[in-house]
């Protein structure tokens, strides 16, 4: 709908009877097509003219006044013509108050015979001949501008006209119920699209219409007789087949041999309501049997009333079934006005071609992938700077990872004996857990949220932790060294498994560059999803891993306000804190990180060069000029 300049016109009938009414109208080209004018129970002022005749001006033909609560006594004059068809109302009039059909605009958007003199004018031609008429023959009292919401096509911007033609439907509004329950068994994702399914079957006034008057589409397998007007159908074994190359030679019914084959073609709905079914080669020697309902449907929120609904119709009509178990409704892509991205609004800045072309097919996919589900995203370019520096990081990081996995063959659980290593095993698992949770929920945003905040912490943290056993393992003895490499080993691959449906080419490449020989799969895309359990359970570890994570932080933070290096040694760290007793088992590599053998855990600190971080307190002092 869009906002279009008109006239709203007050427009004088006669009454049979005498006296008169008047109303008032956008459309005074509709007159012809007049059939009652309704005016609202409880509106006082047309009390006496209920039930009478009016004459319509120009036109001349005899139509009742009747009431409706519809008629809005603040809109106008508060008397409306009802014609067939200005709009939905009088569609929904004409139903319930069983009133003639008199069609006033034809096939070719012209006004027709019932307009006797105007016949042949074009809408917006006999709207201005109609009022210019009224005026001569004083039925029109006044003519002012407004501006109004007028109904119009999406694509070309015209205005909807209804119009009375045969077409083919799929009875819904008598299944009201059945479709209901279908939707309550049926498990959304997120729960609140459910809403927009119940509300869209329960005010469902009218049954599927699935013929459309296009050049192209599935025709109907149909004939019609000419001299009966009986339909044949034809027989299943002859489709597919099109009416209108091929025909029976005469009617079943009435012996005729003139047929002509159905013009209409399918609805797009009527088509791919089908694709579960599609699927399952259902009808075909091949069919597969109980492959629905099938696992899940992905789509987006702009299509429930349409493509899911109309899928569970035809699930239910054909199968008694759900088309699926599950539904994953996506949010739209919008323009900065708060517009869909589409090529007919040519709001698009380029086309996807041009941005993997620019960024790089992981980064428009990371970045998809944040959003959250059922809920829409603003097109942002800038954004995907954010998404470069993941996929960077996570190539450099590998990098780093495989220098120092070089002949070392498959890392495995049980060599991972050190506490930070198993502690970071164990973090590792609890987020294999979480995002496995949310993938399970199709929440993948927030299951990407919590990978990504697990890699990060990875390169900020362990990675520095552990450096001074990956490079120096002689230093640390076998058993320390092999666990750092171990869990290096396990952490990486599983890092690739858990990004790889976000951002895939780059994770196939690390993975072929090492895991493919060691791992036997020649793709990190045939890999099982993680595994929480494969991992590790170690909550002692996991807390000392995690003091050593805020200490290391804290650290670096000092470092930076006293803007030294962060490779700068240190005298000593003092750290005013109530628990970090776990964190002594790992002392060693938090004190090689940080660059200081003395790591101290006091009562007290001296307010100079004290900073606060995550709960507690800490100094550092740096070390002398001539030990740096």
């Amino acid at each position: 709908a869009i906002e279009k300049d008109s006239f709203f016109n007050d427009v004088r009938f006669e009454l049979k009877d005498g006296g008169e009414i008047v109303i008032g109208t956008t459309r005074p080209e509709l007159l012809p097509g007049c059939a009652c004018i309704f005016v609202h129970p409880e509106d006082e002022r047309y009390r006496d003219r209920v039930g009478k005749t009016a004459i319509v001006p120009i036109f001349g033909h005899e139509v009742p006044i009747l009431t409706d609560e519809k008629a809005d006594m603040e809109k106008g004059t508060g008397a409306v013509m009802c014609c067939t068809f200005g709009d939905k109302t009088d569609v929904e009039w004409m139903k319930k108050h069983s009133l003639p059909i008199r069609l006033t605009i034809t096939r070719e958007g012209r006004l027709s015979e019932l307009a006797q003199e105007f016949a042949g004018l074009k809408i917006a031609e006999g709207r201005k001949a109609i009022i210019e008429k009224l005026g001569e023959t004083g039925h029109l009292l006044k003519s002012d501008p407004i501006r109004h919401t007028v109904n119009v096509y999406e694509r070309s911007g015209k205005e909807v006209e209804y119009l009375v033609t045969p077409q083919w439907f799929i009875k819904v509004v008598e299944h009201k119920e059945d479709l209901l329950r279908l939707g309550d068994e049926l498990t959304w994702n997120p729960p609140f699209m459910k809403q927009r399914y119940q509300h869209w079957v329960e005010n469902l006034n009218w049954d599927w219409c699935i013929s459309r008057q296009r050049f192209f589409g599935v025709p109907f397998p149909v004939w019609h007789c000419e001299d009966c007007q009986h339909i044949i159908a034809a027989q299943e074994e002859s489709l597919p087949i099109d009416p209108l190359t091929s025909r029976p030679d005469t009617c079943p019914k009435c012996n005729s041999s003139n047929l002509v084959g159905d013009r209409n073609v399918m609805d797009t709905w009527a088509t791919s309501s089908v694709t579960p079914q599609i699927n399952a080669q259902w009808g075909e020697a091949g069919e597969r049997e109980g492959f629905m309902p099938m696992s899940m449907r992905p789509q987006a929120h702009d299509i429930i009333r349409t493509w899911a609904f109309y899928t569970i119709v035809k699930a239910w009509y054909h199968h008694k079934t759900l088309p699926w178990k599950d539904i994953m409704i996506s949010g739209h892509v919008l323009y900065k006005k708060g517009q869909k991205i589409s090529k007919s609004k040519g709001n698009a800045k380029s086309g996807p071609e041009l941005l993997v072309e620019t960024w790089g097919a992981d980064t428009i996919r990371y970045w998809t992938a944040g959003a959250k589900l059922g809920t829409d995203c603003y097109f942002e370019e800038q954004e995907f700077k954010i998404a470069q520096r993941l996929i960077t990081k996570v190539f450099n990081a590998s990098k780093f990872a495989l220098m120092h996995l070089e002949n070392f063959g498959q890392g495995k659980p049980a060599d991972v004996t050190f506490s930070l290593d198993k502690g970071l095993l164990t973090q590792l698992g609890e987020t294999v857990r979480k995002s496995t949770a949310f993938m399970e929920k199709y929440e993948y945003s927030q299951a990407l949220a919590e990978i990504e905040a697990f890699f990060w912490s990875f390169c900020d943290n362990w990675l520095e932790l552990a450096k001074h056993r990956l490079y120096n393992p002689d230093e640390h003895g076998d058993t320390e060294g092999k666990s750092a490499r171990s869990a290096l080993y396990l952490t990486l691959g599983t890092i690739l498994k858990l990004f790889a449906p976000f951002i895939p080419h780059i994770t196939e490449e690390i993975w072929q560059a090492h895991f493919r020989e060691i791992e036997t799969l020649k793709s990190v895309h045939l890999a099982d999803w993680p595994k929480a359990g494969e991992l590790m359970e170690e909550q002692e570890d996991l807390k000392a891993y995690l003091q050593a994570c805020k200490l290391i932080g804290a650290v670096r933070r000092s470092k930076t306000e006293l803007r030294i290096s962060l490779n700068s040694p240190l005298a000593s760290v003092s750290v005013l804190s109530a628990d970090f007793d776990a964190v002594k088992s790992v002392l060693s590599d938090l004190s090689k990180a940080a660059h200081c053998e003395d790591f101290q855990f006091v009562q007290d600190l001296p307010e100079d060069g004290r900073i606060a971080y995550e709960g507690f307190e800490v100094s550092i002092v740096p070390a002398p000029a001539e030990e740096a």
